[in-house]
């Protein structure tokens, strides 16, 4: 157990309400404090609405190569008034940005795992890894920067003072444990705390009644009432046809997988991944390919009703014909 630590109770309630992209996808991203998807950013910086944003600090991050239509990202970026960058690589967002700061990678940092979400036995496994080599030329920690950030806005009462251990022994509070005593225990410590199984059947201390499930009803819900309170159909329903007249334009089904070279938008910058993965490609089975005489290897156009896209053609016969 531990304190959070991502500051969304500073953020007051009218400020919070302005979420871009609240009112399109209520139950979406935005529904919850301090998250933003990137398309509704972009829309704000380049028209403005539902007001402007004319300022951006990015930390360790590659919006156009991570979300989805980049030349709308990079128009979006160039527009800025100000954008500052922060990472270990000069990736393709980084291109745009008026000023960029030198991250550390991981090993030039102390980082704090209060919880290893693996198994049962590492969930209450703390440890305080320090730093393996001293960082690098000028290059900061992420935390250093916010911290050094927050005194120069005079907002270090909500950042410890700038004192990075007594956050981190903030964080560590409900655990009993404190980062002395995890520094004295480089390989880690294991928190006094049992599993306990049926909380929902507990009493809850406040109110007195049964705790329940997180849910409005407290109860396990097939019928979603959030879904209904917001104007969604509040139970799961099953078409056989989802398609409309765009199956007509569009014949193919597309979908998408994960590749293990990368991690999200990490990492195409090191040479030994790139040259496994040089180029984007489409899977397509061989007889869908040759009605549409492509070939294995070809640069071919998908296109779908939001755009379209460059990549190569990798026959895969294990595909059903119709996806891609």
């Amino acid at each position: 157990p531990t304190n959070p630590i991502n500051g969304r109770e500073l953020l007051p309630k009218e400020k919070d309400l302005m979420r871009l992209g609240l009112a399109e996808h209520p139950l979406g991203p935005p529904r919850d404090t301090g998250i933003v998807q990137a398309a509704r950013v972009y829309d704000a910086i380049l028209t403005e609405k539902p007001y402007p944003v004319k300022a951006l600090v990015a930390f360790g991050s590659d919006a156009l190569l991570g979300h989805g239509d980049p030349l709308r990202g990079k128009a979006a970026l160039e527009s800025l008034e100000f954008y500052v960058h922060l990472d270990t690589t000069i990736n393709p967002s980084a291109m745009f940005a008026d000023l960029i700061l030198p991250g550390t990678t991981c090993w030039e940092r102390a980082a704090l795992l209060p919880s290893s979400e693996i198994a049962e036995d590492t969930m209450n496994w703390a440890q305080l890894r320090p730093a393996v080599v001293n960082p690098v030329y000028e290059s900061r920690s992420d935390i250093e920067i916010i911290f050094e950030l927050a005194n120069r806005l005079e907002l270090s009462d909500n950042f410890f003072g700038g004192d990075l251990e007594a956050g981190f022994d903030y964080h560590l509070i409900p655990s009993g444990l404190s980062s002395r005593q995890l520094s004295a225990h480089p390989h880690g410590i294991q928190a006094n705390v049992q599993t306990r199984h049926r909380k929902y059947a507990e009493i809850d201390a406040a109110s007195g009644q049964l705790r329940g499930f997180e849910t409005p009803s407290g109860k396990i819900e097939i019928f979603s009432s959030i879904f209904a309170q917001t104007g969604y159909t509040p139970l799961p329903g099953f078409s056989r046809n989802p398609f409309t007249a765009e199956q007509q334009v569009y014949p193919l089904i597309l979908t998408f997988f994960r590749d293990i070279h990368f991690c999200d938008e990490q990492h195409r910058n090191i040479p030994r991944l790139r040259r496994a993965l040089p180029d984007p490609f489409l899977e397509i089975h061989p007889s869908t390919a040759l009605t549409r005489e492509i070939q294995n290897g070809d640069r071919i156009l998908l296109e779908t009703a939001a755009g379209t896209v460059q990549l190569k053609a990798k026959f895969n016969e294990s595909l059903h014909p119709s996806v891609v």
